[in-house]
């Protein structure tokens, strides 16, 4: 066993290595390399006001399809951001290729306090509008809606 005096050098030593490793900073040893990810056809930045913009507004069930209600293009808006879920609105060509997706998770509470239990929510989104756009389709865990868009 080393003596008193070494161990407090010691442990003084490696508390100074310590904090001198965690006071540096982190260093990738992998060289940057492009890395491609995979997007979606159309991403379009959710905060920015864009012209030529289709609002779709849909009734969502909890036990039951949902219904399109209403489609109508706009001059101008702003794109629905929503971060993940199981539901999902998908914009088609004629021949079913994807032009735009949203996926998205409904709330079925109302506001308010206590909170209930809705059977039901319509939901308003706005998406871009696309060259080529024949149909749209809101897919949930309960069936699927589809209806195609006026020329």
């Amino acid at each position: 066993m080393l003596p008193q005096k070494f161990q407090i050098a010691f442990t003084l030593m490696v508390g100074l290595l310590i904090g001198f490793i965690m006071d540096q900073p982190a260093r990738s040893t992998v060289p940057p390399t492009s890395v491609r990810t995979p997007t979606p056809l159309a991403s379009p930045a959710p905060f920015v006001t864009r012209g030529d913009v289709l609002l779709i507004t849909a009734t969502l069930r909890r036990e039951a399809a949902p219904t399109i209600k209403q489609i109508a293009p706009l001059e101008q808006g702003r794109i629905t951001a929503t971060t993940s879920g199981n539901y999902s609105l998908t914009l088609l060509d004629a021949s079913n290729t994807s032009l735009y997706q949203l996926n998205f998770q409904p709330n079925y509470l109302s506001a308010g306090e206590p909170p209930e239990l809705l059977n039901e929510v319509t939901l308003t989104f706005i998406i871009p509008s696309m060259p080529n756009m024949k149909r749209v389709i809101i897919t949930t865990p309960n069936g699927t809606a589809t209806q195609e868009i006026a020329p």
